[in-house]
C-alpha cells in the first residue's frame, strides 16, 4: 500500500511540473563570409531570372579548369556579367560593414583606362531587383593575364528576407581601344568572389530532454545550427565536448539536415551516464564551422544525481531524497513543492485509517 501512495506522489509531483529541458544558444555575432563563383548548368533560372549556370554560394567545389566569359566590346562600350546565389536564401540575411568584390578579369590587350563597375542586388521570389550596393572603379590596367580586382564597397548595413537570392553584376568597358575582356572563375587559382559582414548567419544551440538526470538515466543532447545560407554552408557534424566530466567527446549524427533547410539537427544518445561519467554538473559545448572557416559554439550544464526524483528538477533546489529504515517504513522529505505537502497529508491519514483496522 506504501509503495502504490508513494507512486501517486511521484506521479502528482510530475504533474504539477511543467517540462523545460536545457536550452542555451550562443551570443550574436558578426563573421565574413565568402561566396565564390561557380559554373553549374544544371541551375538555369533563379526567381525567374535566367541564370546561365552563372552562380555563388560558400562552396569550394571547383571546376576542373577556369570558367570563362568574354565578349568583344566596341572602344568606350561596356559589357556586363551576371551571377547568382544558389541556392536562395534559407533565412534572412543582415549584413553590414565593407562588402568587397575580387573578379579575375583580363583583356586581349595592356590598357590602362577600363572602368570595373561592381554591383549587387537582391531579387525576390517575384524577380523584383533591389540596388544593395554599387561601387565604380576608373582607370583600371588590364592586359593578357587574370589578376584579381579588388573592388570594396562603401559600409553596407540591410537585410536580405529569405528565399530572396543575391544578383552581381560584374561590368566592364569604357576603354578608349576595342577590346575583348574576359572573367574568369570556378578555381582555386583563379578565384573570383565576394566577402561580406554576416550578422548572426549561423547560429548554434544545446539542448537535452532534461535538466535533470539519475547517474543510470540515458540522456539524449541535440544540437541545432541555422544557417541562413542552407545546411549546405555547414562545413561538418558539430562536435559537443565535455569539459566535465573531462575527456567525453562525441561527433552527433544528422537527424533533420538538408542543403536548403534552415534549421539543421543533430543527436546523440549517451545510453547509461553512469558509465562515462560520476554524479554532478555536467556541462557539454556543441563546435561547428561554416564553409568560411568560422567558427561557433554554444554550452549549457545540466545535473546528474544519485537521488531518484523528477527528471526537470529545478538544478537550483534539492532533489527528492528517500530514506529507508529495516522496518519498512519510509520518510518522504519534500523540498519547495506544495502539492507534495497536501500528498502528504494525504498519506498520513490513509496510515492512521489503517492501523484501526488491524
Amino acid at each position: 500500500m506504501k509503495s502504490k501512495i508513494m507512486v501517486s506522489l511521484m506521479l502528482l509531483l510530475c504533474l504539477g511540473l511543467s517540462f523545460s529541458g536545457a536550452l542555451v544558444t550562443a551570443s550574436p555575432g558578426s563573421n565574413t563570409v565568402t561566396l565564390n563563383l561557380h559554373k553549374d548548368t544544371s541551375v538555369t533560372a533563379l526567381n525567374t531570372k535566367n541564370t546561365a549556370g552563372q552562380i555563388f554560394n560558400t562552396t569550394a567545389s571547383w571546376s576542373v579548369g577556369t570558367q570563362e566569359n568574354s565578349s568583344e566590346v566596341a572602344a568606350t562600350g561596356n559589357w556586363s556579367v551576371y551571377f547568382y546565389l544558389y541556392p536562395t536564401l534559407a533565412g534572412t540575411l543582415t549584413f553590414s560593414g565593407i562588402m568587397t568584390v575580387i573578379p579575375f578579369i583580363k583583356a586581349n590587350a595592356t590598357v590602362a583606362d577600363v572602368n570595373l563597375i561592381t554591383t549587387l542586388n537582391k531579387v525576390s521570389g517575384g524577380g523584383v531587383s533591389t540596388l544593395i550596393s554599387t561601387k565604380s572603379n576608373v582607370s583600371v590596367g588590364l592586359n593578357a593575364t587574370y589578376f584579381e580586382k579588388a573592388s570594396p564597397h562603401s559600409a553596407i548595413s540591410t537585410t536580405v528576407a529569405s528565399g530572396f537570392t543575391l544578383e552581381l553584376n560584374i561590368t566592364l568597358g569604357g576603354s578608349a581601344s576595342n577590346l575583348t575582356y574576359s572573367v574568369g572563375y570556378d578555381t582555386a587559382a583563379v578565384n573570383s568572389r565576394i566577402t561580406l559582414v554576416a550578422e548572426d548567419a549561423v547560429t548554434a544551440s544545446l539542448s537535452s530532454d532534461f535538466v535533470t538526470y539519475e547517474r543510470d538515466d540515458s540522456s539524449c543532447l541535440t544540437a541545432t545550427i541555422t544557417d541562413v545560407f542552407g545546411g549546405y554552408d555547414i562545413a561538418s557534424s558539430p562536435t559537443v565536448l565535455f569539459t566535465s566530466p573531462i575527456g567525453l567527446v562525441y561527433t552527433l549524427a544528422a537527424d533533420s539536415y538538408g542543403d536548403t533547410q534552415y534549421s539543421n539537427t543533430y543527436v546523440y544518445t549517451i545510453s547509461k551516464l553512469s558509465v562515462v561519467g560520476q554524479a554532478g554538473t555536467w556541462t557539454p559545448t556543441v563546435t561547428t564551422t561554416d564553409r568560411s572557416g568560422n567558427s561557433y559554439t554554444s554550452s549549457y550544464s545540466f545535473i546528474v544525481t544519485t537521488e531518484p526524483g523528477p527528471r526537470n528538477w529545478d538544478p537550483d533546489l534539492p532533489p527528492l531524497s528517500f530514506t529507508g529504515s529495516p522496518s519498512g517504513d519510509a520518510t518522504i522529505v519534500v523540498v519547495g513543492i506544495t502539492i507534495a505537502g497536501a500528498a502528504l497529508l494525504l498519506w498520513s491519514g490513509t496510515r492512521k485509517k489503517g492501523r484501526k483496522h488491524r
